[in-house]
C-alpha cells in the first residue's frame, strides 16, 4: 500500500508535509480547524481557517480516503487553492 502524504503550502518558501498515517485527529471551532499529527517528542497541530468547519472536515476526510495517489494537497496559500472550497487559508504548525 502507498503511504499517503497531506501536503500544505502556507508561502512560496513554507512547505509542510505530514505522513496520513501520523494523523491523529481534527477538531473544528471558531472558524478554524486544527489538525493534531503524532510527531516525535510532541504532537504538532496545524490550524486551518475556514468559512464552515464541518464541511471542511468532511471534504478532507473524503479527500484522504478517496486518494489513491501519495500526496493530498490539503491547501495551498500561494496559489489560492484547498481541498475544500470552505478552507479560506492554511496556518502554520505548532
Amino acid at each position: 500500500m502507498i503511504e499517503k502524504f497531506l501536503v500544505m503550502q502556507t508561502a512560496a518558501n513554507d512547505v509542510m508535509v505530514y505522513p496520513v498515517s501520523k494523523l491523529k485527529g481534527m477538531e473544528g471551532k471558531d472558524g478554524t480547524v486544527d489538525i493534531s499529527f503524532d510527531t516525535v517528542g510532541a504532537d504538532d497541530i496545524l490550524t486551518i481557517n475556514t468559512s464552515d468547519e464541518f464541511q471542511a472536515m468532511q471534504d478532507i476526510a473524503e479527500a484522504i480516503g478517496g486518494n489513491k495517489d501519495g500526496a493530498i494537497l490539503l491547501g495551498d496559500d500561494v496559489a489560492g487553492t484547498y481541498v475544500s472550497t470552505s478552507i479560506t487559508s492554511i496556518g502554520d504548525s505548532a
